[in-house]
C-alpha cells in the first residue's frame, strides 16, 4: 500500500489588537511571521523560504515521500458547524469560504511548534506568486475545516451554499488526493487561559479559528517555558493526505503455462496498446467528503513510467523470473469486484509474411477478490503465448472387401 503523505496546512488565525497596543513601525508582513504589524495573526505555513512560481508543472504521475515537495494542492478551510462539515453560513460567500480553492505548493519539512511531527511545509499562492498571507476573521464568530486535494485544478472548482466540488479532466496519469483538517475540541478545565492565576478554560474550545489557536499557544508557552504542567496540543492544522485511486504497473511476459519451446517463441511477438476499456475520463471530486464521481466511457491508454505520455513503444515478453522491467501505469478508479476490469492489447505478430493478421486485438478480464482498492498499487502480468502454426497429419484407410458375398441384382 501506499504510504500516507502528510501535507500541513499549519494555519493560524487573526486577533484584533488591543487598544493600548505599544504602536510599531509598520514592516512587510510574510507568511512566516506569526504576527503582522497591527495585531492581525498570519495563516502561517510552517517556517522556511520557498519561492515556487506559478508556472511549477501540474502534479503528474503517482506522489511518494520522494516527490512529495514540490507537489501542487487546492486548499478550501469552509465554515462549519463543530464537529460537522455541516455549513455554518453560505459558503459562496467571503465568510463562508476563508481559502476557496487556493493553490498550494508542498515545501520543506517544517518541525515547528504546534505541528504534526515529519508534517511537510505548504505556501499558499495569491496572484500567481506563492508566499501570500490570507487571516482568520477577527471576530470569531465561525469556526473552520480545512479540506485539501491535489493536483490543484485552476478551473472547474464550484462552491455553493453547502456544496464543494472540483472536477478533473483525466487522463490516468493524475494522483488525485484529498483529505480534510477539523479541529478536535479541547475539554474544559484542560489548558490555562491566565498564567498568573493558573484559570482554565470553563468551556470547551472548538476551531479552528483565532481564539482557538491563540488560546493553544498561549497555553503551550506557559507549560514549555513558563513552568506550569499540562498537556500540549496541536493547534496547526494537518491534512493527511490520501490516494483516491488505483495504481496499476503492467509487464509483459511469455506466459508461464506453455512449454519452454513456446515461451522462447513468445519472445518474436510484441505487445503495444494496452488499454482499460470504458473507464471515463471526466471526475468530480467531492470535497467534503472525499468522493469521486466518474462520467464517460472512454478508455485509457498506458502511460510510460514517470510521465504522463503515451506508451507508444513495441514491448517484447520477458521470459525473466520476476517479469522484467514494467513497461507501463496507469492510475484508475477503484473497483468493488462485482465486475472484472477490462484490458484491451494489441499483440504484433513477428512478420507481415504470416499467414495470419499482423496485429490482432484481444480483450482480458483481471479482477481480485473485492475489487482493486484506492492507495493500492497492482502489478499486471500480461502473458503471451507462442504462436501455434496450423499443421494438419493424413492417414489413409485401406478398401476392405464386403464379406457377406456378392450382391444378386436379376432383371426380371
Amino acid at each position: 500500500m501506499k504510504k500516507n503523505l502528510w501535507l500541513l496546512a499549519a494555519v493560524l488565525c487573526m486577533a484584533a489588537c488591543s487598544q493600548n497596543e505599544e504602536i510599531i513601525a509598520e514592516q512587510p508582513t510574510t507568511e512566516d511571521d506569526f504576527e503582522s504589524p497591527d495585531g492581525q495573526v498570519v495563516i502561517q505555513l510552517g517556517g522556511g523560504e520557498l519561492n515556487a512560481s506559478a508556472s511549477t508543472t501540474v502534479t503528474r504521475a503517482p506522489i511518494t515521500d520522494a516527490n512529495f515537495i514540490g507537489t501542487n494542492v487546492g486548499v478550501f478551510a469552509l465554515a462549519v458547524n463543530n464537529g460537522t462539515d455541516v455549513a455554518a453560513t453560505d459558503w459562496s460567500t467571503a465568510a463562508g469560504a476563508l481559502l476557496n480553492n487556493i493553490q498550494g505548493v508542498i515545501a520543506v519539512q517544517t518541525n515547528s511548534p504546534g505541528s504534526e511531527a515529519d508534517a511537510k511545509k505548504i505556501s499558499l499562492y495569491r496572484d500567481g506568486t506563492s508566499g501570500a498571507v490570507y487571516y482568520y476573521p477577527v471576530d470569531n464568530k465561525y469556526d473552520y475545516t480545512f479540506y485539501g486535494y491535489s493536483p490543484y485544478q485552476a478551473t472547474g472548482a464550484t462552491v455553493t451554499a453547502s456544496q464543494a466540488t472540483v472536477r478533473f479532466t483525466f487522463n490516468g496519469s493524475q494522483d488525485i488526493m484529498w483529505n480534510k483538517a477539523a479541529a478536535p475540541n479541547i475539554p474544559e478545565q484542560s489548558i490555562f487561559i491566565d498564567g498568573s492565576t493558573d484559570e482554565k478554560n470553563s468551556s470547551v474550545l472548538t476551531g479552528y479559528k483565532a481564539k482557538y489557536i491563540r488560546q493553544l499557544k498561549y497555553h503551550h508557552d506557559l507549560i514549555t517555558t513558563g513552568g506550569k504542567n499540562g498537556d500540549d496540543y496541536k493547534w496547526v492544522p494537518n491534512i493527511n493526505f490520501t490516494h483516491l485511486l488505483t495504481q496499476f504497473t503492467f509487464q509483459v511476459i511469455a506466459a508461464k503455462k506453455q512449454s519452454e519451446a513456446d515461451k522462447e517463441a513468445a519472445q518474436k511477438l510484441k505487445v503495444k496498446n494496452v488499454r482499460i476499456k470504458n473507464h471515463g475520463t471526466s471526475a468530480t471530486l467531492n470535497v467534503i467528503d472525499g468522493t469521486l464521481t466518474w462520467a464517460g466511457n472512454e478508455s485509457l491508454s498506458m502511460l510510460s513510467i514517470g510521465t504522463d505520455n503515451v506508451a507508444t513503444g513495441t514491448f517484447t515478453p520477458s521470459i525473466a523470473g520476476d517479469g522484467g522491467d514494467k513497461i507501463g501505469y496507469l492510475m484508475a478508479k477503484p473497483t468493488d469486484g462485482t465486475a472484472a476490469l477490462e484490458l484491451e492489447v494489441t499483440i504484433e505478430a513477428p512478420d507481415a509474411a504470416t499467414s495470419v493478421p499482423t496485429e490482432q486485438t484481444v480483450t482480458l478480464q483481471v479482477n481480485t477478490p473485492g475489487g482493486f482498492k484506492k492507495g493500492i498499487i497492482y502489478n499486471v502480468q500480461i502473458g503471451v503465448y507462442s504462436m501455434q502454426e496450423v499443421m494438419v497429419d493424413a492417414t489413409l484407410t485401406e478398401w476392405q472387401d464386403f464379406d457377406g458375398g456378392n450382391i444378386d441384382a436379376p432383371i426380371e
